[in-house]
């Protein structure tokens, strides 16, 4: 069956849902709009995996500027995504992170927060001695300084902000379709024509758009295009402790691990070697990560 759109999103998590929403919303689009989304459970999405969290401290302006327009939107989605009376709720948090540096990483962490507050940024830089002080709970033998967001970092529920953007979108006149695109035909060489799918369908479209996320390097192969896209595996595992913790930043620690509260629990991970990177895309937990590289870092700090 063929069936035309001017637009055509292929990737229907976050990112795609986010752009599904933010378009049809623009009073200057009047075109039909469709989201092709493979696992319509959201089962294996990054957006549903993902650690849902958000930060300012970056050493970039663009970074930087793109999260600050991302936390004033976090901040409105209650009545931004709202379907008549049923507000979308996303339990935002904003206790911060708290980026810590040892004394060979202390230039560059200042340098970072020049940026950073150029940019609008409230990043605190805390010596060793005050960091001591305010986090007791913390080892700060070996560190020199950390930088505390003051506002607008933390995290929130990842899931719910993807399907808020989806029932949103959906009112305002974007169809979701549940099958997965087996083709793209090129009207020119620098054009798609049409999405080919696997229940047969063919979807004319004006202008498509790769929101595949890990896999969109596939979906741009399809158009005889290489996009330098990789899927990154990363593990998430969750602890307690005997201790509560009161008023617990986002901790990124000097040994690359990082940590957060989920609400009595903790969530935390850290990247693996780089050589131990793994090949596949599984969704398999590798525990070696926690028991070799996050467990002793976590006892130490």
């Amino acid at each position: 069956m063929g069936t035309n759109y001017d637009v055509v999103i292929v990737g229907g998590g976050v990112v795609g849902s986010s752009i599904a929403y933010f378009l049809s919303a623009n009073p200057d689009f009047d075109g039909s709009i469709a989201v092709i989304e493979r696992d319509p459970y959201y089962t294996a999405s990054s957006s549903s995996l993902s650690t849902s969290a958000i930060r300012q401290q970056f050493g970039t302006a663009p970074n930087i500027a793109m999260s600050k327009f991302s936390i004033d939107f976090l901040r409105q989605v209650k009545t931004r995504l709202a379907i008549g009376d049923e507000l979308a709720d996303i339990g935002l948090h904003e206790p911060g992170y708290l980026v810590l540096a040892t004394p060979e990483r202390a230039d560059a962490q200042r340098a970072k927060n020049r940026v950073q507050r150029g940019m609008g940024v409230d990043a605190e830089l805390i010596e060793q001695v005050d960091l001591a002080r305010r986090f007791p709970w913390l080892n700060t033998d070996d560190l020199a300084l950390g930088s505390l967001g003051l506002g607008s970092e933390g995290w929130f529920d990842g899931p719910g902000l993807m399907q808020a953007f989806r029932r949103k979108a959906r009112t305002q006149g974007v169809d979701y379709l549940a099958a997965t695109v087996t083709g793209l035909t090129m009207a020119s060489p620098q054009k798609v024509g049409e999405v080919v799918l696997d229940n047969g369908d063919r979807l004319a479209a004006g202008t498509v758009i790769n929101a595949a996320g890990p896999w969109s390097a596939g979906i741009a192969k399809m158009a005889g295009a290489e996009l330098p896209v990789v899927p990154s595996k990363r593990c998430v595992f969750v602890f307690e402790t005997p201790a509560r913790i009161e008023n617990c930043p986002f901790v990124f620690d000097t040994s690359g691990f990082w940590l957060r509260p989920e609400g009595q629990l903790f969530l935390c991970g850290i990247p693996p070697v780089r050589e131990n990177e793994p090949d596949d895309f599984g969704l398999d937990v590798d525990y070696d990560l926690f028991d070799e590289l996050i467990w002793p870092a976590l006892a130490h700090r």
